[in-house]
């Protein structure tokens, strides 16, 4: 059935009955008219046929019963859409146009209850719009309640009192007592002078913020002359700033500057990417200053400057400048460095001021904690005593009141030295000439090395090389025959006896000087401490806890010790080594287990290790498997081949790493970073390439921009947020879903086309209903009443035709009627007892009575024809009347056009004969029936049959048995597949559903095509399995580095079991907390059960692990492995070389600017695995597929569509320039292979108004457009 379409197509033509414009259907004809009226008028009713959500009701096509002339009221320059309620209160030049639309003096109201209340010169446009004087309101309910305001969009407000104040945005709202607030955007909100601009912006809060600014998304700037600007800024503080994306500040004066910054003090800065300064501990802090991408200010007037700079603890007025340079005491200055000492200072890449006014310059220059007041300048100078100085590159200071240039094996001269005068002036190589020269001898000094050569003198044959055996010499050649004498037992004089009864002293003995010299007890004394000092022992002394040394090359040092492997060491009370080769250092270190154990290591108090080429390092640390190894107090690996690094960290599945404080790895070929309930983040990590490399957020960032629809990472949590698609008014969460409602909806349009009317030709001079190929009749319903007038083009509807011939018959009288054909039936006239059914016969008979009354008189006869001639006219009028009736009703019975009511052959109902089938609308091509009755309410079908065939209706039986119907007729909540999929989809809730169903209780997929559940999708984004290689390269660092211990001490042939150590070799000790270990020059643990192995390592947090050359583990829990590797925040793990990890419970494999690639990951099984490259390469190609598929099938659609743009451009082209009423434009386009027709016509109503539509075709979509322009 066609159905032509109301309200869609219209023109404005002038009506001369009414004398107003009116709103008519381009369907409806007539003649031109060329009469004027005010443009104003015209264009009030242009804007009353297109404004859009003003909620003003609709407007039929044709002149039916709500089409709206515009006219002047003759009350002043008011107009109106005059069928309307209205109001114009006493003005001029006003307009209202709406149901119960209100205008004041001046002013316009346009919309439905759209109401400037009679206020000045106000605008109100939309529904439910309000403007105060001088205010402008458009928008649907938008409200402009301040004078002089403007609110722009559905429910946007300026207050009461507001002047001045701008709104523009849906609810966006500008108020309070200052004048000139501005709120841009959806949901923005400003007060007091305050500017808010973006989506969710506000400028206000609970008391009013005085001229603040929010720019931005969500930005917020609560307080007095604050300033917001960046996505969800904000700036609570009185004249606070904040600025760029999450830029957080809630203190007065405080400013922060950089996605993500903080100012948490008054008056303080925060100038970069993650900038903060803080409340110190004591939460005590202002004025501080954090510059730098991640810089950390805390304390009051701290100055934070560079990447990860950090300023906190105790600090006050200290100062961190450069990339993680760290001060943490009063008056401390760290440049590229760390200092913790108060008033201490260190300059340099990694150097370290940690005492009392100390000062350390230089690249991993060192002033230790025991050295107040002193000075370590130079790379990798080094103090560690009080008042000491060390001078120079690998300088060594270690005892108080001294200044060294050098170390023990690496001396340097002192040049430029002026000659001392002084007792404690130094002297120099000038004033020691006179000297050497005056001892003769051939003593001299070398003038290259400065060594002084010794003096020679020859007596008696002899050569003495010193002044004192000299002198002896002499004075023994003196003394020849004194019975007190010493001389020679021989000749050979190679003995000298001393004859005391009980020994003889020899006092008054010079120091020695060369191998052969003899010693006094001073130096005997003085080398006996010296070799002794740092080798101290101490147990029972009463043989039951000695040290047992019984392998080969063994070596056991302390009480209980025991070293019975061969060349085994065992070092501390209780430690035990009994694998070949093997090292146990610590109390109750135990390098043990069954027979073949060889070459293991055990450091820490209580360590263990039982498994074959396996180290543990750290007090009770733990390691059962294989080619395994534990780092870090309280580690334990009972697996083979894994890997545990961090204060109480655990790996009992083979092949696994358990990396960070508390970390389980307990399945096997895993690297964990966190357990269940603690969990870290992997920063600093490089853009995975290969299928099995870790993936990054920027990775998946790239990912979500291209869903567009707002899908993005939520940078806080991690999570994705999915798209929002909206089709049709209906909110889409993912691409599939808004593709298939794109497809629908294009579908629908295409289905709606073959249902439109159109004109014959390009004439437009008629309309066939049911098209131009002699298609049976259509049913014109719903046609409105047309004019009745000499001029009338109007289309005349049943009701009007009936009312004519009712009319007629009732002109007719004698009982004259109307039957259900709209046929008038005869009249009966009773006439001197005849009944006459014509007017005719009538009137014969009047006439006869009358020629046979000649009694009557000439007057009476006179009135007589008098009345006959009148009522003749009468029935001369009637007869014409109904002789249009007449060919009205033959109209009907031919029904020659939509206007004509059908005939008995046209009846919808029919049957050929009793028995047989009964058919509905057989000789129509209508493809609906519609029940509805006279009201549109809905019939009820009752007695259906159940239907059988494929095109058969179905029963409420039948819909009952299926489910899909409950025992009350109400629909079920049935899952179907997805209309036109061909069972290839089916949405949950329904295609266009307004929200996402969950769908629970999903077992984990197992095959390609099963569903996958929550916990298998999180778990593609927390595999970490590409760490290993780089752990497995720390592992063999450190393994090098305890090969060269071995090799230097363990394997040692020394006699006596005494073990030589170089000066520069590893130094293993107890940490300074004793619960820890430290192994390597310079390594420190100062915190609760600290690890620290390898050169100048640093474990300074609780239960932190340091592992290799110059790293460093500050937050409790902290791992950090690798040169110069840096962990500062709490169960933070820094893995490989350099690599910086400073937020808390995360993963680094690198720092800003120095990324690395963790490869070699397996693929995430858990929520919390890591996802590799090949896992989320085979999602994105999965969405990639899917939404291939879905673009290809509207890729032609689309194509068609711009074909149809292009046709319509050149269409408008080719009319231009043609200055005429009547314009036909016709166009042709072209997109990829796919080609489209528009043809479009244009009339000029009046010099200022004109109307056009048109359309366009391509092979498989229509469009149809028209338009309106108005000028003054």
């Amino acid at each position: 059935m066609e159905v032509v379409r109301m309200n869609t197509i219209y023109r404005i033509v002038f009506n001369a009955a009414t004398g107003t414009w009116v709103v008519a259907s381009e369907l409806a004809k007539g003649p031109k008219k060329k009469a004027s009226k005010t443009a104003l008028a015209a264009t009030f009713a242009a804007l009353w046929a297109t404004a859009g959500g003003l909620h003003a009701q609709g407007y039929a096509a044709g002149t039916s019963a709500n089409a709206s002339p515009v006219g002047n009221l003759n009350n002043g320059n008011c107009y109106l859409i005059t069928n309307a309620i209205f109001n114009c209160k006493n003005n001029v030049y006003g307009a209202a146009v709406g149901s119960n639309a209100v205008a004041g003096n001046g002013s316009v109201a346009f919309g439905d209850h759209a109401q400037t209340d009679g206020n000045f010169f106000a605008t109100a446009v939309g529904g439910y719009s309000h403007a105060l004087p001088w205010a402008t309101a458009v928008g649907a309910s938008a409200m402009a309640e301040g004078q002089a305001s403007v609110a722009i969009g559905l429910n946007s407000k300026t207050a009461l009192n507001a002047f001045y104040t701008v709104a523009i945005g849906s609810s966006a709202l500008a108020s309070g007592t200052t004048q000139g607030a501005v709120a841009l955007g959806a949901n923005s909100n400003s007060t007091n002078g305050s500017v808010a601009l973006g989506s969710g912006a506000t400028a206000s809060n609970g008391g009013g913020a005085w001229s603040a600014l929010a720019a931005g998304q969500n930005s917020k700037a609560t307080g007095d002359g604050a300033a917001a600007v960046g996505s969800s800024a904000s700036a609570a503080g009185v004249g606070a700033l904040a600025m760029g994306r999450g830029a957080t500040t809630a203190y007065n004066y405080g400013t922060a500057i950089g996605s993500g910054a903080n100012a948490g003090q008054s008056w303080g800065i925060a100038l970069g990417q993650g900038a903060r300064t803080l409340l110190n501990g004591s939460g005590a802090g202002y004025g501080s200053m954090a510059i730098g991408t991640n810089a950390l200010a805390t304390g009051i007037y701290n100055i934070a400057l560079g990447q990860s700079a950090v300023t906190d603890g105790a600090s006050v007025n200290s100062i961190a400048m450069g990339t993680s340079a760290h001060s943490s005491n009063a008056y401390a200055i760290a440049i590229e460095g760390a200092a913790s000492g108060d008033h201490a200072t260190a300059i340099g890449s990694g150097a370290n001021a940690a005492a009392t006014y100390s000062l350390a310059i230089g690249q991993q220059a060192v002033a230790s904690a025991t050295a107040n007041n002193s000075v370590g300048l130079g790379y990798f100078a080094n103090v560690s005593a009080a008042n000491a100085v060390a001078l120079g590159s690998n300088s060594v200071a270690n005892v108080d009141n001294t200044v060294s240039v050098g170390s023990s094996t690496n001396q340097r001269k002192i040049v430029n030295v002026a000659a001392g005068t002084q007792a404690n002036d130094a002297v120099n190589v000038s004033q020691l000439n006179p000297l050497v020269s005056a001892l003769g001898g051939n003593a001299s000094i070398n003038p290259t090395t400065g060594a002084v050569t010794g003096p020679t003198y020859t007596l008696d044959g002899n050569n003495y090389t010193n002044v004192g055996a000299a002198l002896l010499a002499i004075n023994a050649k003196s003394g020849a025959g004194n019975p007190l004498n010493v001389a020679y037992d021989d000749e050979a004089k190679d003995v000298v006896t001393l004859l005391g009864k009980n020994g003889t002293q020899i006092k008054n003995v010079a120091d020695a000087q060369v191998d052969s010299d003899a010693v006094n007890l001073g130096q005997l004394k003085s080398g006996l401490t010296g070799a002794t000092r740092y080798f101290k022992a101490n147990g029972l002394n009463d043989g039951t806890d000695d040290a047992s040394a019984t392998g080969a090359r063994s070596v056991a040092v302390g009480a209980g010790a025991a070293a019975t492997g061969s060349d085994a060491i065992a070092m501390g009370s209780g430690a035990s080594a009994s694998g070949t080769g093997s090292l146990a250092i610590g109390q109750g270190a135990s390098a043990t287990g069954p027979d073949g154990i060889t070459e293991v290591i055990a450091i820490g108090a209580r360590s263990s290790v039982s498994g074959t080429n396996s180290n543990a390092f750290g007090a009770g640390a733990n390691v059962e498997g294989v080619a395994s190894d534990a780092f870090g107090s309280g580690a334990t690996v009972s697996a083979s081949g894994s890997v545990a690094v961090g204060y109480q960290a655990t790996a009992t599945g083979a092949n696994s790493v358990a990396l960070g404080a508390f970390s389980l790895a307990d399945r096997d070929n895993v690297v964990s970073v966190g357990d269940s309930t603690l969990r870290r983040k992997i920063v600093n990590l490089d853009a995975g390439i290969a299928a099995t490399d870790a993936v990054n957020v920027s990775q998946l960032q790239g990912i979500t921009n291209a869903l567009g629809g707002g899908a993005t990472v939520n940078p806080i949590s991690g999570e994705i947020v999915p798209p929002d698609y909206t089709v049709q008014q209906t909110l889409y969460r993912d691409v599939g879903g808004a593709v298939v409602a794109i497809d629908d909806n294009l579908t629908a349009i295409h289905g709606t086309l073959a249902d439109t009317v159109v004109y014959d030709d390009g004439v437009h001079n008629s309309l066939t209903l049911g098209g131009v190929s002699g298609q049976p009749p259509v049913a014109l319903r719903n046609v409105a009443d047309g004019a009745v007038h000499l001029t009338s083009t109007d289309a005349i509807n049943g009701s009007q035709l009936f009312g004519v011939s009712n009319s007629l018959a009732n002109a007719l009288g004698g009982n004259a009627g109307v039957d259900g054909r709209g046929y008038v039936t005869a009249p009966s006239y009773t006439f001197d007892g005849t009944n006459y059914s014509t007017v005719g016969l009538a009137l014969d008979a009047i006439n006869n009575f009358a020629a046979q009354s000649t009694s009557n008189t000439a007057s009476t006869l006179s009135a007589m024809n008098a009345q006959i001639s009148t009522f003749d006219a009468k029935i001369t009028d009637v007869n014409n009347q109904l002789t249009q009736v007449q060919s009205r009703q033959s109209k009907v019975a031919t029904a020659m056009t939509a206007t004509d009511p059908v005939n008995d052959g046209q009846s919808l109902v029919q049957q050929a004969t009793a028995g047989e089938n009964v058919t509905v609308g057989k000789d129509t091509d209508g493809a609906a029936i519609d029940f509805a009755d006279k009201d549109g309410n809905t019939r009820t079908l009752s007695n259906v049959s159940a239907g059988v065939a494929d095109t058969d209706a179905v029963n409420m039986g039948q819909l009952k048995s299926a489910g899909l119907v409950d025992s009350d007729g109400t629909m079920l909540d049935a899952m179907v597949y997805d209309p036109g999929s061909n069972r290839g989809s089916v949405t949950l809730g329904g295609v266009g559903a307004a929200a996402p169903v969950v769908l629970t209780n999903v077992a984990d997929g197992k095959n390609q095509y099963d569903a996958v559940n929550v916990g298998q999708l999180t778990g593609v984004q927390s595999d970490l399995q590409n760490q290993i290689n780089s752990v497995n390269n720390q592992v063999t660092s450190i393994d090098g580095r305890v090969t060269h211990l071995e090799s230097n001490g363990a394997r040692s042939d020394a006699s006596d079991a005494a073990a030589p150590v170089p000066a520069d070799a590893a130094t293993v000790a107890a940490a300074a907390n004793g619960a820890g270990v430290t192994l390597g020059t310079n390594a420190q643990s100062t915190a609760e059960s600290g690890t620290a192995v390898g050169q100048s390592a640093q474990a300074s947090g609780n239960h932190a692990t340091a592992v290799a050359a110059n790293a460093s583990a500050t937050g409790a829990n902290a791992t950090a492995i690798g040169a110069g590797a840096n962990a500062s925040a709490d169960n933070s793990v820094a893995l490989g070389a350099n690599s910086v990890a400073t937020q808390a419970n995360s993963v680094s494999v690198g720092s800003a600017g120095n990324e690395r690639t963790v490869t070699n990951v397996a693929a995430g099984v858990a929520r919390t695995d890591a996802a590799n490259w090949g896992q989320v390469q085979d999602a994105v190609n999965g969405v990639q597929d899917w939404a291939k598929q879905r673009f290809t099938q509207l890729d032609k659609r689309i194509n068609s569509m711009g074909a149809m743009s292009a046709a319509y451009g050149q269409m408008a082209f080719s009319a231009q320039g043609i200055d005429q009423p009547n314009k036909v434009g016709v166009g042709v386009g072209t997109q990829n292979g796919q080609s489209a027709i528009a043809v479009g016509y244009s009339r000029q109503i009046k010099p200022n108004f004109n109307v056009s539509f048109g359309g366009s075709a391509s092979a498989n979509d229509v469009s149809v457009g028209v338009g309106m322009a108005v000028g003054w």
